[in-house]
C-alpha cells in the first residue's frame, strides 16, 4: 500500500506533468502560428449575449509581403477564438472542417512553393490546453452541408478534410489559425503579381467580441529591394476606416472593430452591398524601369502606398494603354498566350474554310463564339472573362467588325462607383445588331462576356443587367457611363403544362407534365438535366475544323454513361417534387430540347409522376388540396413583414402552371371561387383563374417578378403578391359526388 503522503505527493506530480504539458500545448500553438496578439487575450464578452450558442472572443486576418532574398515571401493567417456556450455549438465543432490542402506543401514551379497550414488549440474552463493532430483527418466524401464558420476563411477549396474533437462541452475554448504562405524566385514575376483577394463581411456565424485587420508591405524601393508594392484597400457600408502607418520602412494598414453583430440576412439581399464589408488585394511589380515608367502613369498607381477606388479615368487611360482589366493584365502577355491565341486562329480558320466571304457581324460573332465554346471540350479548364474577351476581340478585328468595350461589375458584389478588386472588374464587347453604328434608329444590341457549355450567343448574364458600364470606344477615342439592360420578365420562365387523373378511389394523381424553361431560369436545371456526354458530339460535329477531332466514346461505356446520367436525372426531379408534393412514384423523363442551341434556346423536358395523400375524407364529401398543385412557394415569416434592406433578385422572371385535374365519372367540385385571385402591382403579380368543364377542372396559375431589383420601400407591394402566392397553396376545395 502507499503511503498517504507518497500518494498525495505522486498525484501533485503528475498533476504538474499533465499541466505543464498542456502548457507546452499552448506555447507551441502560438510558436506554430506566429502571433501573440493581446486582442485574443480577453474571455469575456457583453452579458446580453449570453443566451447565444457560441461567442468568437476575437477573429484576426492578417497579410505580410517581405524580402526573403533571393525570393519573394508572402504570409496571410485568419486566426479565430470561439467560447461554446452550449450543447449546440458542442456538436456543430466535434466535427472541425479545413482544406484539403492543409500542411500540405504544393510545388507551383521552378524553386516556388505554397504551403497552407491549420493549427487548432482546445482550452478547457480550468484552463488546460490541447493541441489537435490533424493527421487523423479523413476527406469528406459526396456532397455536404459545410458550416458556414469554416467557408468564411481566406482560401476557397473544392474538397475537405474532417476530423472529430473528442470531449467538448459547454465553456470549451476554441483557437484555431489558418496560414498561408507563398515562396518564388523574384525573376517568377515578369510584370505583376497579384496575391489572394481581402474579400469579407465583418459580420459572421456568431457575435464577435472584436476584429482586427493588419497588412504590412515593404514601404519604398529603397526597403524593397526587388521591386514595389501596390495596395489596394477600402471598407464599404459603415465599417471602420483603415488606418495607415509607417513602421520600420514598412507599410501597415489596419482596421480595428468590437462588438460585431451575427449574419441575419434578409430575403435576396446581397450581404456585398448592405453589410459592413473589407475589399483589398496587395500587388507585388517587378522593379524594372518599364514598370516604374507605366505604372507611374496610371491615375490611381500608389506605388509604396495605397488606393482605395478604380474611377472612370483609370479605366480610361488602361484601355488607351491596350489592356482590358486596368493595370492587372498586360496586353502582351494575353495576345501571346498559346491557348488564347490559338483558339482565336482556329475560330478564323474555322470562319474561312466554312463561311467564305462572310461580312454580317453577327453571323461572324455567333459562330465564332459557338467555335469557341466547342473548344472547351479540348480543355480541363473553363474559360473566364479575360481570356474569353480576348479571343474574341482578335476574331472580330480580324474580320472588321465594330465594338465598343463595356466595364462593370457583378452586381452581387460590387457596384461601379466603389469597385475595387480586380475579379470584380468585367469586360464586355458590344456591338449592333443590323445597321450602321451611328444609326440613332437602331438601339438593339449584342453583348458578349463570356461562353460557357449553356450559356448561348448573346445571353446577357443575369449578374450584369441593370448594372452602370464604362463604356469605351476607341475610334472615336472616349468613355462614358451607360446602363445595361435588364432583361423582361417574359424571357426568364418557366412553364409547367401538367394533367393529373385523380383514380376512382380517391387516392392517387398520375401525373404528366411538360416543362419548358426560358432564360437564365435554366441554370437551376442545367447541370442537372444537360450532361455533356450528350450534347458535345453535336457540338463537336457542328463546330470544328480539320485539326480537332474528338476521338468517339467507345460504344460499351458509352451506354453506361448513358444509363448512370439518366439515373441521375431521375432522381433530381424526383427529389424536386417530393420536397413539394407526396410523391408515390417517379416514373418517366425524357429531355425534349436542352436550350444550348442559338435557334432553339428553351430547355424543355417531359415527365410522368403519381402523388398521393391530397384528397382527404370529410364524411360524405373529400377536401382537395388543389393549392399543392403548384408546388412549394415562398413562405413570409412573421420577422419579414418589414425590410431593411433593398430587394436584390437574379433576375426579372414569371412562373405558369396550366393544370388540368380529370375528376373520375360522377364527381365535381365545389367551391370554385376560391382558385380566382388576382394581386397585381407595380413589383409584380399572383394570378388564378380556375373552370369546370364536365369532369376536367383547368387551373392557369401565374406568379411573375416584374423587375430584378426593388427599392426597400416597395416591400409590401411584394408581400402582397407572394402572400397571395402561399395562401393559394394553401388551398382546399370540396369533392363531391353528383
Amino acid at each position: 500500500m502507499i503511503p498517504q503522503k507518497i500518494f498525495f505527493l505522486l498525484v501533485i506530480s503528475l498533476f504538474s506533468v499533465g499541466f505543464a504539458n498542456a502548457q507546452n500545448d499552448k506555447l507551441n500553438y502560438l510558436k506554430a502560428i506566429g502571433d501573440n496578439d493581446p486582442i485574443f487575450e480577453t474571455d469575456t464578452f457583453p452579458v446580453k449575449w449570453k443566451n447565444e450558442s457560441a461567442i468568437i472572443l476575437a477573429d484576426k486576418m492578417s497579410s505580410d509581403l517581405f524580402e526573403a532574398t533571393p525570393k519573394i515571401g508572402y504570409r496571410k493567417k485568419h486566426r479565430t477564438k470561439i467560447l461554446l456556450l452550449d450543447a449546440a455549438a458542442v456538436k456543430d465543432f466535434s466535427t472541425f472542417y479545413f482544406d484539403e490542402n492543409v500542411n500540405k506543401k504544393i510545388k507551383l514551379g521552378t524553386d516556388c512553393y505554397s504551403f497552407d497550414s491549420l493549427q487548432i488549440l482546445i482550452t478547457k474552463p480550468n484552463g488546460t490546453s490541447k493541441l489537435i493532430d490533424l493527421s487523423a483527418g479523413i476527406k469528406e466524401e459526396g456532397s455536404v452541408n459545410i458550416p458556414s464558420i469554416y467557408k468564411k476563411r481566406f482560401f476557397k477549396t473544392f474538397a475537405y478534410y474532417k476530423i472529430a474533437i473528442a470531449n467538448l462541452e459547454p465553456g470549451d475554448i476554441i483557437d484555431f489559425c489558418t496560414t498561408y504562405k507563398i515562396l518564388f524566385p523574384i525573376g517568377f514575376v515578369r510584370n505583376s503579381y497579384s496575391f489572394p483577394d481581402i474579400d469579407y463581411t465583418l459580420d459572421n456565424t456568431y457575435y464577435t467580441v472584436k476584429h482586427k485587420l493588419v497588412i504590412k508591405s515593404p514601404e519604398n524601393a529603397k526597403a524593397n529591394k526587388f521591386g514595389f508594392t501596390m495596395l489596394y484597400l477600402n471598407t464599404y457600408n459603415g465599417a471602420p476606416s483603415i488606418k495607415q502607418e509607417s513602421v520600420n520602412n514598412m507599410m501597415v494598414c489596419s482596421l480595428e472593430a468590437s462588438l460585431l453583430p451575427k449574419s441575419i440576412y434578409e430575403r435576396w439581399q446581397y450581404p456585398f452591398l448592405s453589410v459592413p464589408s473589407v475589399k483589398g488585394y496587395l500587388t507585388y511589380v517587378n522593379g524594372s524601369e518599364r514598370n516604374l515608367i507605366l505604372y507611374k502613369q496610371y491615375p490611381n498607381a500608389v506605388a509604396f502606398g495605397r488606393t482605395s477606388v478604380i474611377t472612370m479615368d483609370h479605366i480610361y487611360t488602361t484601355m488607351n494603354f491596350n489592356t482590358l482589366y486596368s493595370e492587372y493584365i498586360w496586353y502582351s502577355d494575353v495576345k501571346n498566350s498559346v491557348n488564347q491565341s490559338g483558339d482565336s486562329g482556329g475560330a478564323r480558320d474555322y470562319l474561312r474554310e466554312n463561311y467564305p466571304g462572310i461580312h454580317d457581324p453577327v453571323k461572324i460573332a455567333k459562330i465564332a463564339y459557338y467555335y469557341i465554346r466547342n473548344m472547351s471540350f479540348d480543355k480541363d479548364w473553363n474559360y473566364d472573362n479575360e481570356n474569353f474577351i480576348s479571343i474574341m476581340k482578335q476574331v472580330l478585328d480580324a474580320y472588321h467588325v465594330k465594338y465598343t468595350h463595356l466595364v462593370t461589375v457583378p452586381r452581387s458584389h460590387s457596384t461601379l462607383g466603389n469597385v475595387l478588386l480586380r475579379d470584380d472588374l468585367h469586360v464586355l464587347l458590344k456591338f449592333k445588331v443590323e445597321g450602321e453604328w451611328e444609326d440613332p434608329e437602331v438601339d438593339e444590341y449584342i453583348y458578349l462576356s463570356n461562353v460557357n457549355n449553356y450559356l448561348n450567343f448573346g445571353e446577357l448574364e443575369t449578374k450584369y443587367q441593370g448594372n452602370e458600364a464604362y463604356e469605351y470606344s476607341k475610334s472615336p477615342a472616349g468613355i462614358r457611363k451607360v446602363t445595361l439592360p435588364v432583361i423582361d420578365y417574359k424571357e426568364n420562365g418557366v412553364l409547367e403544362k401538367t394533367t393529373y387523373t385523380l383514380s376512382s378511389d380517391l387516392e392517387t394523381l398520375s401525373a404528366e407534365n411538360v416543362v419548358t424553361v426560358k432564360g437564365s431560369l435554366k441554370k437551376e436545371y442545367n447541370s442537372s438535366l444537360v450532361f455533356a456526354s450528350e450534347y458535345e458530339g453535336y457540338d463537336m460535329l457542328n463546330f470544328r475544323d480539320s485539326l480537332h477531332v474528338f476521338a468517339p466514346v467507345e460504344e460499351p461505356k458509352e451506354k453506361e454513361i448513358i444509363k448512370l446520367n439518366q439515373e441521375s436525372k431521375l432522381k433530381f426531379r424526383k427529389n424536386s417534387i417530393e420536397q413539394t408534393m407526396p410523391l408515390q412514384s417517379y416514373d418517366e423523363l425524357k429531355l425534349i430540347q436542352d436550350g444550348r442551341i442559338f435557334d432553339k434556346q428553351e430547355l424543355i423536358f417531359k415527365e410522368k409522376y403519381t402523388v398521393k395523400e391530397l384528397i382527404a375524407n370529410a364524411g360524405t364529401k373529400h377536401l382537395f388540396s388543389v393549392g399543392k398543385l403548384i408546388g412549394e412557394q415562398a413562405e413570409l415569416k412573421e420577422n419579414e413583414s418589414t425590410r431593411k434592406t433593398d430587394i436584390n433578385m437574379d433576375a426579372a422572371r414569371f412562373f405558369q402552371y396550366d393544370i388540368t385535374v380529370i375528376l373520375p365519372e360522377g364527381y365535381t367540385i365545389q367551391n370554385i371561387e376560391k382558385l380566382n385571385i388576382n394581386v397585381s402591382n407595380e413589383t409584380g403579380s399572383f394570378s388564378s383563374v380556375a373552370a369546370l368543364e364536365n369532369n376536367k377542372l383547368s387551373i392557369v396559375v401565374s406568379k411573375i417578378y416584374n423587375h430584378n431589383f426593388e427599392k426597400k420601400e416597395d416591400w409590401p407591394k411584394m408581400v402582397a403578391f407572394l402572400e397571395a402566392c402561399y395562401n393559394f397553396t394553401q388551398t382546399k376545395v370540396l369533392l363531391i359526388k353528383k
